[in-house]
Protein backbone atom coordinates (compact mmCIF):
# COMPACT_ATOMS: atom_id res chain seq x y z
CA UNK A 1 0.00 0.00 0.00
CA UNK A 2 2.87 2.36 0.55
CA UNK A 3 4.20 2.41 -2.96
CA UNK A 4 0.32 2.77 -4.08
CA UNK A 5 -0.41 5.67 -2.08
CA UNK A 6 3.18 7.39 -2.72
CA UNK A 7 2.86 6.54 -6.49
CA UNK A 8 -0.53 8.26 -6.27
CA UNK A 9 0.61 11.21 -4.30
CA UNK A 10 3.06 11.77 -6.48
CA UNK A 11 0.90 11.72 -9.79
CA UNK A 12 -1.38 14.52 -7.99
CA UNK A 13 1.83 16.60 -7.67
CA UNK A 14 1.14 18.78 -10.80
CA UNK A 15 -2.26 19.26 -9.93
CA UNK A 16 -1.28 20.73 -6.80
CA UNK A 17 1.07 23.21 -8.32
CA UNK A 18 -1.18 24.17 -10.74
CA UNK A 19 -3.79 25.17 -8.41
CA UNK A 20 -1.31 27.31 -5.67
CA UNK A 21 0.32 28.60 -8.52
CA UNK A 22 -3.48 30.41 -9.49
CA UNK A 23 -3.42 34.01 -8.30
CA UNK A 24 -5.92 36.25 -7.63
CA UNK A 25 -5.14 39.62 -9.80
CA UNK A 26 -6.75 42.31 -11.64
CA UNK A 27 -7.63 43.73 -13.53
CA UNK A 28 -11.19 42.40 -12.32
CA UNK A 29 -12.25 40.36 -15.41
CA UNK A 30 -8.47 38.40 -14.84
CA UNK A 31 -9.42 37.80 -11.20
CA UNK A 32 -12.86 36.66 -11.78
CA UNK A 33 -11.44 34.17 -14.47
CA UNK A 34 -8.32 32.88 -11.42
CA UNK A 35 -11.33 32.49 -9.10
CA UNK A 36 -13.35 30.31 -11.17
CA UNK A 37 -10.11 28.09 -11.73
CA UNK A 38 -8.68 28.59 -8.94
CA UNK A 39 -12.51 27.06 -7.57
CA UNK A 40 -12.47 24.43 -9.83
CA UNK A 41 -9.08 23.25 -9.44
CA UNK A 42 -9.85 23.01 -5.13
CA UNK A 43 -12.17 20.45 -5.81
CA UNK A 44 -10.52 18.41 -8.09
CA UNK A 45 -7.32 18.91 -5.76
CA UNK A 46 -9.60 17.76 -2.65
CA UNK A 47 -10.75 14.73 -4.84
CA UNK A 48 -7.49 13.19 -5.32
CA UNK A 49 -6.13 13.45 -2.02
CA UNK A 50 -9.21 12.65 -0.56
CA UNK A 51 -8.73 9.01 -3.12
CA UNK A 52 -5.16 8.69 -1.41
CA UNK A 53 -7.36 8.12 2.06
CA UNK A 54 -8.77 5.38 1.05
CA UNK A 55 -5.83 3.62 0.18
CA UNK A 56 -5.32 2.99 4.12
CA UNK A 57 -1.43 4.38 4.45
CA UNK A 58 -0.93 6.27 7.44
CA UNK A 59 2.06 8.53 7.06
CA UNK A 60 0.27 9.04 2.70
CA UNK A 61 -2.91 9.47 4.80
CA UNK A 62 -1.55 12.51 7.11
CA UNK A 63 -0.14 13.62 4.18
CA UNK A 64 -2.99 14.11 1.63
CA UNK A 65 -4.61 15.26 4.36
CA UNK A 66 -2.51 18.14 5.57
CA UNK A 67 -1.78 19.12 1.86
CA UNK A 68 -6.08 19.60 1.45
CA UNK A 69 -5.79 21.74 4.64
CA UNK A 70 -2.73 23.73 2.97
CA UNK A 71 -4.65 23.80 -0.45
CA UNK A 72 -8.11 25.55 1.43
CA UNK A 73 -5.67 27.61 3.38
CA UNK A 74 -3.93 28.90 0.24
CA UNK A 75 -7.96 29.62 -0.93
CA UNK A 76 -8.67 31.75 2.03
CA UNK A 77 -5.48 34.05 1.69
CA UNK A 78 -6.34 34.24 -1.64
CA UNK A 79 -9.51 36.17 -0.91
CA UNK A 80 -8.63 37.51 1.71
CA UNK A 81 -5.54 39.37 0.63
CA UNK A 82 -7.68 39.48 -3.03
CA UNK A 83 -6.74 43.11 -5.02
CA UNK A 84 -9.41 45.63 -4.53
CA UNK A 85 -10.64 46.93 -7.93
CA UNK A 86 -9.80 50.88 -8.43
CA UNK A 87 -12.53 53.63 -8.96
CA UNK A 88 -15.00 51.83 -5.67
CA UNK A 89 -15.68 54.18 -2.96
CA UNK A 90 -14.34 53.91 0.44
CA UNK A 91 -17.98 52.84 1.33
CA UNK A 92 -17.63 50.43 -1.86
CA UNK A 93 -14.64 49.21 -0.88
CA UNK A 94 -15.58 48.13 2.61
CA UNK A 95 -18.09 46.44 1.12
CA UNK A 96 -16.16 44.09 -1.39
CA UNK A 97 -13.72 43.11 1.25
CA UNK A 98 -16.07 42.46 4.16
CA UNK A 99 -18.29 40.07 1.13
CA UNK A 100 -14.28 39.01 0.36
CA UNK A 101 -13.74 38.00 4.27
CA UNK A 102 -17.66 36.34 4.24
CA UNK A 103 -16.80 33.84 1.95
CA UNK A 104 -12.83 33.19 2.87
CA UNK A 105 -14.12 32.44 6.63
CA UNK A 106 -16.17 28.58 5.94
CA UNK A 107 -12.92 28.33 3.31
CA UNK A 108 -10.76 29.00 6.55
CA UNK A 109 -12.59 26.62 8.85
CA UNK A 110 -12.24 23.71 6.36
CA UNK A 111 -8.32 24.48 6.68
CA UNK A 112 -8.22 24.18 9.98
CA UNK A 113 -10.47 21.03 9.80
CA UNK A 114 -8.25 19.29 7.25
CA UNK A 115 -5.08 20.17 9.75
CA UNK A 116 -7.38 18.43 12.80
CA UNK A 117 -7.50 15.73 10.91
CA UNK A 118 -4.45 15.21 10.06
CA UNK A 119 -3.15 15.57 13.78
CA UNK A 120 -5.84 13.32 14.95
CA UNK A 121 -4.96 10.52 12.47
CA UNK A 122 -1.15 10.70 13.22
CA UNK A 123 -2.40 10.45 17.20
CA UNK A 124 -4.69 7.78 16.00
CA UNK A 125 -1.92 5.64 14.02
CA UNK A 126 1.25 7.13 16.07
CA UNK A 127 3.11 8.33 13.29
CA UNK A 128 4.77 11.56 14.08
CA UNK A 129 6.11 12.28 10.65
CA UNK A 130 7.06 16.05 9.52
CA UNK A 131 3.52 16.05 7.69
CA UNK A 132 1.66 15.83 10.97
CA UNK A 133 4.73 18.58 12.07
CA UNK A 134 3.69 20.79 9.31
CA UNK A 135 -0.77 20.41 10.33
CA UNK A 136 0.44 21.19 13.59
CA UNK A 137 2.41 24.28 12.70
CA UNK A 138 -0.13 25.56 10.75
CA UNK A 139 -3.29 24.95 13.29
CA UNK A 140 -0.96 26.75 15.70
CA UNK A 141 -1.10 29.98 13.04
CA UNK A 142 -4.86 29.27 13.75
CA UNK A 143 -5.12 28.23 17.31
CA UNK A 144 -2.11 29.67 19.06
CA UNK A 145 -3.61 28.89 22.07
CA UNK A 146 -3.63 25.07 21.60
CA UNK A 147 -0.49 24.93 20.52
CA UNK A 148 1.95 27.46 22.09
CA UNK A 149 5.26 28.71 21.26
CA UNK A 150 8.28 26.98 23.08
CA UNK A 151 10.03 29.04 25.05
CA UNK A 152 13.82 29.11 24.42
CA UNK A 153 16.39 29.95 26.31
CA UNK A 154 20.27 30.92 25.91
CA UNK A 155 22.53 28.54 27.60
CA UNK A 156 25.90 29.90 29.23
CA UNK A 157 28.10 27.31 30.32
CA UNK A 158 32.01 26.50 30.22
CA UNK A 159 33.42 25.54 27.54
CA UNK A 160 35.00 22.01 27.71
CA UNK A 161 37.14 22.35 24.83
CA UNK A 162 38.49 26.07 25.94
CA UNK A 163 39.37 26.36 29.25
CA UNK A 164 38.65 29.41 30.71
CA UNK A 165 35.88 30.07 27.95
CA UNK A 166 32.64 30.45 27.90
CA UNK A 167 30.01 29.64 25.10
CA UNK A 168 26.74 30.27 24.51
CA UNK A 169 24.03 28.32 23.05
CA UNK A 170 24.40 30.27 19.69
CA UNK A 171 28.41 29.05 19.50
CA UNK A 172 27.96 25.67 20.47
CA UNK A 173 28.40 23.25 17.14
CA UNK A 174 24.84 22.14 16.34
CA UNK A 175 24.10 18.20 17.20
CA UNK A 176 23.58 16.41 14.58
CA UNK A 177 19.90 14.94 14.47
CA UNK A 178 19.07 11.38 13.90
CA UNK A 179 17.51 10.57 10.92
CA UNK A 180 13.49 9.52 12.11
CA UNK A 181 11.54 10.12 8.91
CA UNK A 182 9.03 7.90 8.46
CA UNK A 183 8.76 8.67 4.90
CA UNK A 184 10.44 8.83 1.84
CA UNK A 185 12.70 11.45 1.01
CA UNK A 186 10.19 12.65 -1.83
CA UNK A 187 7.67 13.70 1.16
CA UNK A 188 10.16 15.77 2.80
CA UNK A 189 8.84 18.34 4.97
CA UNK A 190 6.82 20.73 2.82
CA UNK A 191 7.64 24.22 2.14
CA UNK A 192 3.90 25.31 1.99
Amino acid sequence: MFAVAQARFELYEPSYQGYMAIKLVLPQKKMAENLVRKAKLLAEVEKEYTQILSLGNGDFGIAALTRIGVAYNDFSKALFDAPVPQGLTEEQREIYQSELQNRAFPIEEKAIEAYEKALAKSRELHLYNDWALTAQDKLAQFKPSEFPELHKFSVIADDPFSPGKTATAAEAPKPTEPTTQLLKPTLARPSV
